[in-house]
């Protein structure tokens, strides 16, 4: 998370938008590469999903492994990641993983109020049926748009600590951004 933080802070508004995707994730995983204190860049693989947003809405995705990553753009909710093929438990991830045809990359922009990003970890998106995103993305925007952050974050962490699916154990991170 550190290496995403420093490639997206270091660049102006413009750069981030108008730079190849590829090479904005080529900065990324060399920034990542250099904070890993292992020789074995292995013993720290990770998947990613990355968002980088302006004031103005402009958004760009960048992700590498799994979870998901969805917009309600205009009023209709979409899934920005590809399908998976192959067998559950076979993740692509950074430090495992240097291919670009590895990453999946979006753009778009958040335009009227209630446009959102979802971003969300397989522990989560595993466990949403297609049929239930739309309703799943509305409850979570009105939970967490109609509290202070502080208490958005703790309905949140609540929530995700005590998940409905039982003995379920798997890795559990939500984020939004949204129009108000």
């Amino acid at each position: 998370m550190r290496a995403a933080q420093q490639i997206a802070r270091q660049w102006s508004p413009a750069s981030w938008q108008e730079l190849p995707a590829r090479q904005c994730a080529t900065d990324l995983y060399r920034r990542w590469l250099a904070l890993v204190p292992w020789q074995d860049k292995s013993c720290a693989a990770t998947t990613l999903l990355w968002l980088v947003c302006d004031a103005e809405g402009r958004a760009r995705v960048w992700q590498l492994g799994d979870g998901m990553v969805l917009c309600r753009l205009g009023g209709r909710v979409q899934v920005i990641t590809p399908d998976r093929p192959g067998f559950g438990n076979q993740t692509r991830a950074l430090g495992t993983h240097r291919a670009w045809s590895d990453w999946h990359t979006a753009s778009f922009t958040l335009r009227e109020p209630g446009d959102l990003v979802l971003l969300m970890t397989d522990g989560v998106s595993d466990d949403l049926a297609a049929a239930s995103l739309d309703g799943f993305t509305q409850v979570v925007h009105r939970q967490i748009q109609q509290r202070s952050r502080r208490q958005a974050r703790r309905w949140l962490t609540h929530e995700l600590t005590h998940w409905a699916t039982p003995l379920h154990s798997d890795d559990k991170t939500v984020a939004m951004v949204f129009r108000e």
